[in-house]
């Protein structure tokens, strides 16, 4: 029995592991990406130290998030769900109908509105 709780502890202990390097190595690729770079360049002190809090963590989740939120993430960089989110809430009609190009243009139009 003894043998089995230990046979069962390496099994777990090994897909711990495992598991560890492989949300490492997707946040290595997230992080290897020319818009993370940019962002980061972009970031003052207390946003890269937020940065590298995820980092070590390995939340990539976190980063995903810290991407998106960036105050230098241009809309054109958007996904497209994001851009359907923020169509929606501008009330934009017949947004899920619209290009990518045609739903960057019509938000930009929108907003540009309501800045006036």
């Amino acid at each position: 029995m003894k043998n089995g709780v230990i046979t069962n502890g390496i099994v777990t202990l090994r897909e711990t592991l495992h598991n560890k390097v492989l949300v490492a190595r997707s946040l290595e690729y997230v992080i290897s990406q020319p818009m993370f770079e940019r962002l980061w360049n972009d970031s003052n002190i207390l946003e890269k130290e937020k940065a590298q809090k995820l980092i070590d963590k390995l939340d990539r989740e976190g980063i995903q998030l810290w991407i998106r939120g960036h105050r230098s993430v241009d809309i054109a960089e958007m996904s497209v769900r994001r851009l359907y989110d923020t169509a929606r809430k501008l009330g934009i009609k017949n947004y899920s109908r619209l290009a990518k190009d045609e739903l960057v243009a019509a938000i930009k139009r929108t907003e540009s509105r309501e800045l006036q």
